[in-house]
This record gives structure tokens, sequence and C-alpha cells, in this order.
């Protein structure tokens, strides 16, 4: 099952819970869809999509509030894109280790459960929480925040560990 498969096959358990997300999920989907290998036969990824750093925004005093939204959706949108890059980077990597796969795949899946609530927590769907010109950056930043804690933890599976720790798991050793 390619990605775009996947996507669609798990989008109805995700609470796309207003306009923000439910554009913040169809850019995501527009931009993998323009990537995604169309033989899906194999699937490659470049060092970039593997493990690319992560810019940071600054502002100055002159943009309006609407263009810091915009910037920050777009942020999330590339946020987005690298995670599920390095998904499929990590399902390329350990291949032959279908029970490993399975089990990734399934946190995938319950860790979007959990970003969703985290973000339902911190942003109730009451106009208190959710009113005000600045209530889609806020969103924004934090779910980028969420997605940088998850990319750190996959992270570790396309870097793996150094030889000699006895706590890695399933975690590869660096340089095999």
């Amino acid at each position: 099952m390619n990605i775009l498969n996947h996507i669609f096959t798990h989008f109805h358990m995700v609470t796309l819970s207003n306009n923000f997300s439910k554009i913040t999920f169809i850019l995501s989907f527009m931009q993998l869809s323009a990537c995604t290998n169309k033989d899906n036969d194999k699937i490659t990824l470049s060092s970039s999509q593997k493990v690319s750093p992560v810019k940071e925004q600054s502002y100055d005093a002159k943009k309006s509030q609407t263009d810091i939204n915009l910037d920050e959706a777009n942020s999330l949108t590339f946020l987005n894109s690298k995670l599920d890059s390095m998904c499929t980077a990590v399902i390329v990597e350990y291949q032959d280790q279908k029970i490993f796969i399975k089990n990734f795949k399934k946190s995938q899946v319950v860790w979007k459960q959990y970003m969703e609530s985290q973000l339902l927590a911190r942003f109730p769907e009451d106009e208190e929480y959710r009113g005000g010109s600045s209530f889609g950056m806020c969103y924004a930043l934090y779910k980028q925040l969420l997605i940088k804690e998850r990319i750190s933890s996959i992270n570790e599976w396309l870097i793996g560990f150094p030889e000699g720790e006895i706590c890695g798991g399933s975690v590869k050793v660096k340089g095999y």
C-alpha cells in the first residue's frame, strides 16, 4: 500500500475539527501527491527527505497576522511532509522486519491520535480558545512542536545507535 492510500485509509480516524486543520491536511496531501513515486514499486528518497534541518521562522513587525498565519501553515505543511517522508524511509530501511513495520505503522496512527488530542486539550473547540486573529499561528506552532518531537523520535531509526547500545531494541546500529 503506497503512502497516499495509507493516508486515505486512516483519514477517517483523524478528527479534523476546523477549517485550518482541513486546509492543512489538503495541502499536505497535495504536496505528497506531487512527490510520490508514480509506479510505487520502489520508494526512493533523497538525502534531504531523510534528515534535513528544520528552518526556524522569524517575523518582522511589518508582516500582517494573516501573512504570519499563512507562513506557519506553510511550515506546518513542510513538517508534515518531512514526517511522512521519514516514516516512509524507516519502512524502506527496515522492510525485512515485518513485525517491526506493523508495530511502527500502528505507533504512527496512535501518535496522530495523541497529537490531535493534545491539540484539542490546548485549544478546545470553543470560541474562547479558538477566537482571535492569532489562533491559526498559535495552533500551527503547537502542532509543529508536536511534529518536531515525533520527527526527533523517528530519526533514531534512521540514524541508528552506536555499537554496544544494549537498549536499542529495533533501532539499527550506526553504519549497518
